[in-house]
């Protein structure tokens, strides 16, 4: 914009709607509607959207064969333009969109055959049809990520099948598990993540092209040929909707801070087992940091971003919904804002499941601090008992509080861990059990808390053949 112009608060005429507006269009107008600053990410797509229009008009003859050739020949141009970065340094003051800002150019490398271009379509259709193939390849990105991160799981999984740790709910004692069974409980998640994108991806991959601004076109289009073009499963089948609709927007955001917040809880678990209270394991010195006053201390900061990360995720969906809710029919200017959320969105989940995969890849886990917290707390074993007094023939709500009271007799006596289950094994009513649990006086503590894991073989338990087969199961599904 030169600086007169500027001086004058006013710009130049969308060529979009010359002839029906009088004034040009207002600086502030222009900066507050234009969206070149964000949808320029969708460059490549409204290429590819053209280029399957364009063919499309030269097949069905809509428009004459040497008009569609010097069309498809300039966006030869213009892609090349695009990926060098020679287009966007070209932008002008009335590209007010990158829809607008491609025809510009296509005009000026072409002429009038460039004006034959929107012939039989509305910025309506084409945004929608390019914010679609945008969004289709940023689910097949972020699934091959998602992949990695569970594969890397699966890995550090089988790599320390035989660590012990001890599980936890309410982030106290609870049960004695495999560290892989925790590790393979967010490959669980991200699994869950991976089938939702695909599911996602079916409802985004459709054709919408051809609904023009809402009603269609009065002009014989071939949409078909349009959709196997651009390689939809499926096309619109009504054209208000597929102008107006943004679910498949805000479902890919709900994807996006679903995974980022699953990713979020694999981070805080992180923080809380690299702490100096638990040092179960330790990050690489890659994927720390350190303060810039205490010398000893070494932070998990991308375990600890991703929460925030999570946030922001979570911001952007409820962002996107509330833009587009109580939409009148067709199309409306405030849907533009859900471009900037889902760009966003998308950005931070990539860089969140990239950067945690990454740190967990290089993460090690310490066996003997894990044993340790293990030892010292013997009543991990407690359900154990209960459930062998029920292989005996008694109710298991008696069981349990049988074994409730005397666990509170030996703590309120404040007896150390060894005298706890020696205390057990002498009950008169929980005796029997305690001593088939923990073994006879003498038995390692460790010992019978292996046992403990190794009888928990229902399925999805934490029993090393169990947690083998589910290792094999997720690994052959990614694959």
């Amino acid at each position: 914009m030169n600086s007169e112009s500027k001086r004058e608060g006013i710009t130049n005429t969308s060529p979009l709607w010359e002839g029906r507006l009088g004034l040009a269009t207002s600086e502030i107008f222009s900066q507050y509607v234009d969206s070149i600053d964000f949808d320029i990410v969708l460059a490549p797509y409204d290429v590819e959207v053209s280029r399957a229009h364009v063919r499309m008009l030269k097949e069905t003859k809509i428009v004459d064969e040497q008009t569609c050739q010097k069309i498809l020949d300039a966006f030869d141009v213009i892609s090349h333009e695009i990926s060098t970065g020679e287009f966007h340094a070209g932008l002008v003051p009335t590209d007010e969109d990158i829809h607008t800002a491609i025809e510009r150019r296509l005009t000026e490398l072409t002429g009038d055959a460039g004006r034959a271009l929107h012939t039989g379509r509305s910025r309506n259709d084409l945004a929608q049809m390019s914010g679609r193939l945008y969004t289709r390849d940023a689910l097949e990105r972020i699934k091959y990520y998602v992949e990695h991160a569970i594969g890397t799981l699966c890995a550090l999984a089988e790599k320390n099948i035989d660590i012990v740790f001890p599980g936890k709910t309410h982030l106290q004692h609870a049960q004695p598990i495999l560290l892989s069974h925790w590790l393979m409980s967010h490959a669980s998640r991200l699994l869950n993540d991976r089938d939702r994108i695909i599911q996602a991806y079916e409802r985004v991959n459709v054709c919408v092209l051809g609904s023009g601004a809402i009603a269609g076109s009065t002009l014989p289009l071939d949409i078909e040929f349009v959709a196997r073009e651009l390689g939809c499963t499926t096309i619109s089948d009504n054209s208000i909707f597929a102008v107006s609709t943004r679910d498949y927007i805000t479902e890919v955001l709900f994807v996006c801070a679903q995974i980022v917040s699953n990713l979020s809880c694999l981070g805080e678990d992180i923080v809380w087992m690299t702490s100096t209270e638990c040092g179960y394991a330790t990050l690489s010195d890659n994927f720390s940091s350190g303060s810039s006053m205490m010398p000893q201390k070494k932070n998990p900061d991308i375990a600890e971003l991703v929460r925030g990360k999570a946030g922001l995720s979570i911001g952007a969906l409820t962002g996107a919904l509330s833009a587009t809710k109580s939409q009148i029919f067709g199309y409306n200017h405030d849907l533009q804002v859900d471009k900037e959320a889902l760009f966003s969105s998308v950005k931070d989940c990539e860089l969140s499941i990239a950067a945690m995969d990454a740190m967990m890849e290089t993460t090690v886990f310490n066996k003997l601090a894990c044993e340790n917290a293990l030892i010292d707390q013997p009543l991990v074993l407690a359900t154990d008992i209960a459930e062998e007094m029920v292989k005996n023939g008694i109710p298991f709500r008696i069981a349990y509080k049988a074994v409730a009271v005397c666990i509170k007799r030996a703590l309120d006596a404040e007896l150390s861990p060894e005298e706890i289950i020696q205390y057990m094994r002498d009950d008169d009513l929980i005796g029997q059990a305690a001593t088939s649990v923990f073994g006879d006086k003498g038995t390692p503590v460790l010992q019978a808390i292996v046992k403990g894991i190794e009888r928990r073989t229902t399925k999805g338990g934490t029993a090393t053949k169990q947690v083998l087969e589910q290792i094999e199961t997720v690994t052959k599904t990614i694959a």
